[in-house]
């Protein structure tokens, strides 16, 4: 039994890993998400938190690393059986698609 009960616990620790992933991956597309104009609620700070938010997460998203941090958006989408290309194609379509018209 003791053996049966160590296989449990590593698929719950496996599922713990990956619920964990896609908080990270859900979090980093909300703040990218919520810095477009539209979201915007007059509140200064508010703004500059979103905006610094936004920032960092298109880092994460988009950026190009030497080194490659452990949490990476590619390691993430990967882990989760994600193709990250895709994802980011697909990110960029929404912000077309609610950008305001220019």
């Amino acid at each position: 039994m003791p053996h049966l009960r160590s296989n449990q616990d590593q698929e719950l620790n496996v599922e713990a890993e990956r619920q964990l992933l896609q908080e990270i991956l859900m979090d980093a597309i909300e703040c990218w998400q919520a810095a477009l104009p539209f979201h915007s609620m007059g509140d200064e700070y508010a703004t500059g938190l979103r905006e610094r938010l936004h920032r960092e997460a298109n880092f994460w998203i988009f950026g190009e690393y030497r080194n490659a941090p452990f949490f990476s958006f590619t390691q993430v989408c990967e882990c989760l059986g994600l193709d990250p290309e895709f994802v980011r194609r697909r990110l960029l379509e929404w912000k077309r698609k609610h950008s305001p018209q220019r």
